[in-house]
Order: C-alpha cells, then sequence, then structure tokens
C-alpha cells in the first residue's frame, strides 16, 4: 500500500505541466435542414455551466438540404449559438449532412468557418483537417466526408501530424464517422484499418465522432489502449433498435489536469428540459506509464433476491440484470439464492449506458458455480453460461462482437469464443473433458491470457487439460451487453437448463491458485497482503501462440458459424493468492481523491 501511495503522489507534480482546464464534445445537432433549434441552444446553456475553454462538434452540425446558400446561412445561424459560449476556441468538423450541398460544399464550408485552422491543412480539407495546439494538448481534426460522399480519412496526414505530437502530453482526434460501426462507417477501415492503427500507434488517447446518434465509449483494443467515445447527438433523430439508455441526447465534457483525463456525458434525464444531468463517467487517462487496478468488475451474487451486481467500486460499475422468459430467482439448499434457467430463449441480460465496462478485449475470467439439469444437445455450441455481445443491428458489425463467451459442450469439454475485426471467429475448445452432467454444482472457470495468447479452462478448481492458443483477441464489442445462461438477444437453442450462482467477472487473468480459492467458495475480492496492487504471477508456461488452429477442436475462422449475428447459426463475413483486485481503503481513499471513483484505464508507456 506505501508503494501505491508513493505513486500516488508522484502524479501531484506532473499534474502540474499544464494548467487544468475542459473541453466539450457535442455531435450530430442537426435538426430539419437547420440546426436543431430547440435542442441545440438548450445544450449551449448547459454546456456554458461548465465554461469549457474549448468546444467542439463532431459533424452533422445542420440536416442539411441540396441548396448551398440554404446550408450557409444554417451554419452562420449555428456559428452563433455555438459562439454563445464565450470559449477559447469553437472546433468543428464537418459530417455527411454538411455535404448534401454537394459539389462546392467544402469551399462553402471554408467560407463560413474562416477561423478554423488551415495552415498545416492537406491540399482541399483546409479547415476540415487540422491541427489546433491549447497548452500542451493537440486537438486533431481530421475529415470523413467530402462533397461526393464519406472518405477515408487521410492517412498519410494523420501520420505524420501524430508523428510530430509527441511532446504533448495529450493528443485528441475527431472525425465524424465511428471506428467500430464498421458495416456502415466502412470508409474508416474497421480497428485492422490505416486509421484506427494509426491512433493505437501513437497512443493517441482518445477519439471522438458521431454519426451513430447514441453514447458509446469503449476501449476497441487491437493492439492499444485508445478510447472511441461515439459521443450520441446534440438534436438528430433517434432510431431503433432502441437501446433507451444510450439515446438519449446530451454533451461530453472533458477534464484534463496534467496528463490525467476524465470523461463525463450529461443528458437529461429528469425530462425537465435542461442538459444538466451527470449521466455516466469514466477515465480516459490516468496518468502515463502508471498502471491501473485491475480485477472484480461484475459479480452478481443474488443473495439479496436480485439481480444486482455487487462488485466494488472503482472497477464495479453496478450494471445489474433484468430476469428474461424463463429465468428466476429460487431457493437452493445447498447454495441459497440462485439463479434458475429453463433452457429457452431467457435467462439473465444485463445493460446499462456504462455497459461497455464488460465489454473486455484482453485478459479475462470468468467464474462461476452451475448445476446443469441436462445434457446439452450438441457438441457444435453447446449450452451457454455466460457471454458478452449484442446482435441487434448489424449482426456482422464490428461493435456487435463477442468479448467473450464459456459453454458446456455435449462431451462435458467447455467452449471459448469471441470475435475480432468484422466479426472473424476464434473458437476454443479444452483438450479434456469433466463429468459434469451429475445433477451436482460444479465451479466453471475460463481464463485468457492476451500477451502470450493462451485460454485455460478450468472446472472445480483443475485445469481442464492443456492450455488453448490464439493469435487474435477480441475487437471492438463496446455495444454488447452481459447475458447469463443464453446467447445475445435474438439468438435461441443454445439456453443453459440447470442453476447458476456466484458469477464474476475480471479484467485480468487470475492466477492458478486464485481459481482454486474461488471453486473452494472464495470471495471474489481477493485482498492485497501489501501494496495493493496486481500481482502478475501467472499459471506455467504455455509455449508461443500458434496463430491459428489450436486444441483438440476449433481455432480461429475453424469454419464453424457463430452462435448466433442475428441469424443463429448462419455464416459468418469474414472480411493464497498475494494479490489484488481490492486493495485497502487508503489505497481507494487515494484513488477516489484522484479520478473521482469513476473507471480507469491501463495506459501504455
Amino acid at each position: 500500500m506505501f508503494q501505491f501511495m508513493l505513486l500516488t503522489f508522484a502524479l501531484v507534480p506532473a499534474a502540474q505541466a499544464q494548467e487544468a482546464f475542459t473541453f466539450a464534445v457535442v455531435g450530430d445537432t442537426q435538426g430539419s435542414g437547420t440546426y436543431n433549434t430547440e435542442v441545440f441552444p438548450q445544450l449551449i446553456e448547459d454546456i456554458k455551466t461548465h465554461e469549457p475553454a474549448i468546444f467542439f462538434c463532431v459533424g452533422d452540425l445542420i440536416g442539411g438540404t441540396s441548396s448551398l446558400s440554404y446550408n450557409m446561412r444554417a451554419w452562420e445561424n449555428w456559428k452563433t449559438e455555438a459562439f454563445a459560449l464565450d470559449a477559447t476556441e469553437i472546433l468543428a468538423v464537418p459530417g455527411n449532412h454538411d455535404f448534401y450541398g454537394g459539389s462546392g460544399t467544402a469551399a462553402a464550408w471554408q467560407s463560413v468557418f474562416d477561423w478554423l485552422p488551415t495552415e498545416n491543412s492537406p491540399a482541399g480539407e483546409e479547415g476540415m483537417t487540422y491541427t489546433y495546439d491549447y497548452g500542451n494538448t493537440r486537438f486533431v481534426s481530421i475529415t470523413s466526408n467530402s462533397p461526393s460522399g464519406a472518405t477515408a480519412p487521410n492517412s498519410t496526414w494523420l501520420d505524420e501530424t501524430l508523428a510530430d505530437s509527441g511532446d504533448f502530453d495529450n493528443v485528441f482526434v475527431f472525425s465524424h464517422h465511428p471506428v467500430s460501426f464498421s458495416t456502415e462507417s466502412s470508409n474508416m477501415g474497421g480497428t485492422s484499418g490505416a486509421f484506427w492503427q494509426t491512433l493505437v500507434e501513437y497512443d493517441v488517447d482518445a477519439f471522438f465522432s458521431g454519426h451513430w446518434h447514441r453514447y458509446q465509449p469503449s476501449q476497441l483494443g487491437a493492439g492499444g489502449a485508445t478510447w472511441e467515445t461515439i459521443i450520441g447527438t446534440g438534436g438528430g433523430s433517434l432510431f431503433p433498435p432502441w437501446r433507451a439508455y444510450q439515446q438519449g441526447r446530451g454533451f461530453q465534457l472533458v477534464h484534463i489536469d496534467g496528463d490525467v483525463v476524465t470523461a463525463e456525458f450529461y443528458g437529461d434525464d429528469d425530462d425537465d428540459g435542461s442538459y444538466d444531468d451527470l449521466l455516466d463517467s469514466y477515465v480516459i487517462s490516468f496518468g502515463k506509464g502508471v498502471e491501473v487496478p485491475t480485477g472484480l468488475i461484475a459479480r452478481y451474487r443474488f443473495d439479496d433476491g436480485t439481480a444486482a451486481d455487487d462488485a466494488p467500486a472503482p472497477l464495479g460499475e453496478s450494471i445489474d440484470g433484468e430476469l428474461l422468459a424463463g429465468a428466476s430467482l429460487v431457493k437452493d439448499s445447498e447454495r441459497g439464492t440462485v439463479l434458475a434457467l429453463d433452457g429457452s430463449e431467457g435467462g439473465l441480460e444485463a445493460g446499462a449506458i456504462n455497459d461497455y465496462n464488460l465489454s473486455i478485449n484482453g485478459d479475462v475470467t470468468v467464474s462461476m458455480f452451475a448445476r446443469t439439469s441436462r445434457t446439452p444437445g450438441d457438441e457444435t455450441w453447446g449450452d451457454v453460461l455466460i457471454s458478452y455481445g449484442t446482435a441487434d443491428y448489424y449482426s456482422e458489425d464490428e461493435e456487435t462482437n463477442y468479448s467473450y463467451w464459456l459453454s458446456i459442450l455435449a462431451s462435458g469439454r467447455l467452449l471459448a469464443f469471441w470475435e475480432y475485426e468484422n466479426g472473424s471467429n476464434v473458437t476454443l475448445t479444452s483438450s479434456e473433458a469433466a463429468d459434469v452432467f451429475d445433477d451436482a454444482w460444479h465451479h466453471f472457470a475460463l481464463s485468457r491470457n492476451d500477451d502470450d495468447g493462451s485460454v485455460r479452462f478450468w472446472v472445480d478448481g483443475e485445469q481442464l487439460g492443456e492450455a488453448q492458443s490464439f493469435g487474435r483477441a477480441p475487437t471492438s464489442g463496446g455495444r454488447g451487453m452481459l447475458y447469463l445462461g443464453r446467447d445475445v438477444a435474438g439468438s435461441s437453442g443454445y439456453g443453459f437448463e440447470g442453476r447458476m450462482d456466484d458469477v464474476c467477472v475480471f479484467n485480468e487473468e487470475l492466477a492458478a491458485e486464485q481459481i482454486v480459492v474461488l471453486a473452494a467458495g472464495g470471495d471474489c475480492v481477493f485482498e492485497s497482503e501489501d501494496t495493493g496492487t496486481s500481482d502478475t504471477s501467472k499459471p506455467g508456461e504455455t509455449g508461443e501462440p500458434d496463430d491459428g488452429e489450436t486444441g483438440e477442436s476449433g481455432g480461429e475462422d475453424s469454419g464453424s458459424s457463430p452462435p448466433s449475428g442475428g441469424t443463429p447459426g448462419g455464416e459468418k463475413d469474414d472480411s493464497g493468492c498475494g494479490c489484488v483486485t481490492s486493495p485497502g481503503p487508503l489505497t481507494w481513499a487515494w484513488g477516489m481523491v484522484l479520478f473521482g471513483l469513476v473507471r480507469r484505464r491501463r495506459i501504455v508507456s
């Protein structure tokens, strides 16, 4: 603990490298033709109370028409509203609606927004693709639209610009189209494309986008810890599929204090017409080179007769579960109140505005007790214990990827599954089977190590066969939700029949001795004996990942179909521990002061 406190003290001088300031981000302020004349002025009024130094709009300022003269008048009116903020700088990048005027739109934009930087813009993108420096923070705007439609960002310019940004404490990139919304925003290239890979290479703190009219932050992975925050809408229309907690109008505030960066999202939760309700908060960066505590991020014990998530803060975010048809809480003679599942399309679904907390694309461990009432009907996908993903819009979109999945096959083997890029599969099966169809309670666990590309399966505290190797970790998946006893919504045929208890999810790979403790009924919160930081000791050597087929059955792109994707069974489109997870009270007290009890990220130096 003392070592962690020293580390905290060390952060304080670093925070003085730049005077603290706040910037605001909003997107898609469009209405019918012009901006939304009811929402946008109120947003400006409410943002003004926070006194941001910088204001940035990530496109679709107006609804747009085919008339350039009309659009220019609408932009002028938008500008008048925005300048009421009296911020140091008003910045913007155009969206697809801003370009509805077709040929000549770029010149019209440059004429109206003539104060936007042009000195280092590529030819033809002046005032659209540019940098703006404020103290030791760099803002990078890069257009993803042209008069002829969506366009790929200028990757050559971006690479040169970010290569020249190494002396800045913080770097933020802004564009209109998201990366993770890969089916619709194909011009951004997904996480494997040049745009995202450049952000990752240069350790950009965060990328802000719009277009999707939903609020959705997440760390997409694919080699780094950069955040993508789809900012929602500042006036644009709302459309299905409905997920009410994501589809509120509002704005993002980002607070800079040295290289510590926190973010908040404000909306109108109480329907009083003002966007002054804090709906979500998270940490983008808490200091270069500082390790984030890892550990328990979700826990469902059912002991109080609810499906509440009671994982402790700050890693736990209270993503409570909802019992769907076929699921209930019952008294069990051995384990008290447990989750009972009838094998149907029901189960438990856990989602909230901050459910991106459960999208884990690196190290992960899932642990639970289960008592199955039947032998699964097949050896392909089996019966699902836990899954994280969704398929409620584009079934093979990167944002809907599965981050993890654990199921029991008819043979007693366990199956792990996830997706990367635009829905490419990784399926891994344990090399040994376990006798778990004896109408008794058993402990199940899955652990994934991203660094060495290995997965281990566990039953009753014993590793089930050899570690299985993989070459690609999951990417994106920030729109997913957590499910117990079933596949994601819209899929059927993989429901678990039986009972479940003490479900725990960790954003780290637990050591073998920790899983033994859990299998013996130990608490999912492991108390540290010394520093209050994560122990890096891991299970034994596993060998190098082979980047391909692994184990007795399954592997990357093994030819098997995913469990859902909107069409179940359909084809994929492959375009003592002494460790860790809950530091002592003094450690957390220092964390609270610095980070306001919001979630943190691992920083890549």
